[in-house]
């Protein structure tokens, strides 16, 4: 039997525009957890446009990846659904920040679900002030010494 905490601080997730950032909740239980997953509401600033649906991923990180023939003892991949079959499973929160985004706090809700019981997580991200150069408009300086 799994329980969440019933106080749960806000997941907070913080990234400039044109950036991205991630975050992490993590579920586990004594034993083999029932099915978990996640679904996001949008994420709205005080004032102004939420943050676009495509820009916001949900992925579940795992321990079995196709090119290990026994289970890891790392969380060495994230996959689009969950994996299944673990005592522990971490979801993980990715923003891609527009570059056109209004800086500040975007808050929301992450519903995580275990078997048939629901858990709301609060979450939060602060866009920075402060935008990422398009690779394009970078450049790079390589030394090499013999």
């Amino acid at each position: 039997m799994c329980s969440l905490a019933l106080s749960l601080q806000p997941l907070r997730l913080g990234g400039p525009r044109n950036g991205t950032c991630s975050g992490q909740v993590v579920v586990s239980a004594d034993g083999v957890l029932p099915k978990v997953t996640a679904t996001l509401g949008s994420l709205s600033p005080a004032k102004g446009a939420p943050m676009p649906k495509d820009a916001l991923t949900i992925r579940y990180a795992t321990r079995k990846t196709p090119l290990m023939k026994d289970a890891s003892a790392y969380f060495d991949a994230l996959l689009d659904a969950p994996p299944g079959d673990a005592s522990m499973q971490p979801v993980w929160v990715t923003a891609s920040v527009p570059a056109d985004a209004k800086p500040g706090i975007y808050t929301g809700t992450l519903s995580v679900s275990v078997g048939d019981k629901v858990t709301p997580v609060p979450i939060e991200l602060t866009v920075c002030d402060w935008k990422v150069p398009a690779p394009r408009d970078g450049q790079s300086i390589v030394g090499l010494f013999p």
